[in-house]
């Protein structure tokens, strides 16, 4: 019988299949994929806390409600000052108007038509300008006003530049001599449009009046000697001297 050396004594004996060890740390198996397996894809996890999108949504709500607040504030302060232009341009009187209004002409009246009625169809041209600024009362001068005026009134101008033009609708109007107190025709003038011109300069400026143009059926009087008269009144004068009246 073959004895065992001393140092092995008390152990196992090694065989072939035996596994061996290193420094006492177990060995890991890693299996290969196999030509029939699919490899399965990595799957990421958010780790990223829910909590952390509440400061953006905040921001952005203060963004929206600021822009919003803007808005209104804008729209509102607009609407007044529309209604304080069209509370002074409503509570217009006559001196203001007459003063706003500045015509020149007619520098031509066509007839256009006859009617069977005796109605007579004419084209009047002429120049024409209306002063904003004393259709909206800027009485005093810019210098004399604070900024808050100032910043109203050039608002106020913008916007007659914005607009440029009006359309007036008028009702019948009576045609007299200056003098005179019984009509020499009764006319029904179409509407028409007119510029508006703020801040016009000096009133003996004609540079700001604009051409116009507007129809006018006009229905003479029956009385053929006062339409005699007048003839005669104007062939010595040399010009036509009338006053109208609007209803």
């Amino acid at each position: 019988m073959t004895s065992l050396p001393k140092d092995v004594k008390g152990k196992g004996r090694v065989t072939e299949t035996t596994p061996l060890l290193s420094n006492g740390v177990p060995s890991t198996s890693r299996r290969e994929p196999s030509g029939g397996d699919e490899e399965q894809p990595a799957v990421e996890t958010n780790t990223e806390h829910p909590s952390t999108h509440a400061p953006f949504r905040r921001t952005l709500l203060n963004v929206f409600l600021v822009s919003l607040t803007t808005v209104v504030v804008v729209f509102v302060a607009g609407v007044f000052l529309v209604y304080s232009y069209a509370q002074r341009a409503r509570n217009v009187g006559p001196d203001q108007l007459t003063r706003a209004v500045v015509w020149k002409g007619p520098s031509s009246v066509d007839v256009l038509n006859v009617t069977e009625g005796g109605e007579v169809i004419l084209n009047v041209t002429g120049l024409i300008g209306i002063d904003t600024d004393v259709i909206l009362d800027f009485k005093t001068d810019d210098s004399e006003e604070s900024f808050l005026v100032r910043w109203w009134r050039d608002i106020g101008r913008w916007g007659v530049g914005v607009l440029q033009e009006a359309t007036v609708v008028m009702e019948t109007a009576r045609v007299f001599q200056t003098k005179g107190e019984v009509p020499l025709a009764k006319a029904l003038i179409q509407p028409f449009v007119i510029p508006l011109t703020a801040s016009p300069g000096d009133p003996w400026d004609e540079k700001w009046l604009r051409p116009i143009s507007f129809m006018i059926n006009a229905s003479p009087s029956q009385d053929s000697t006062l339409l005699e008269q007048f003839a005669k009144e104007t062939w010595a004068n040399g010009f036509v001297d009338l006053r109208v009246e609007v209803d």
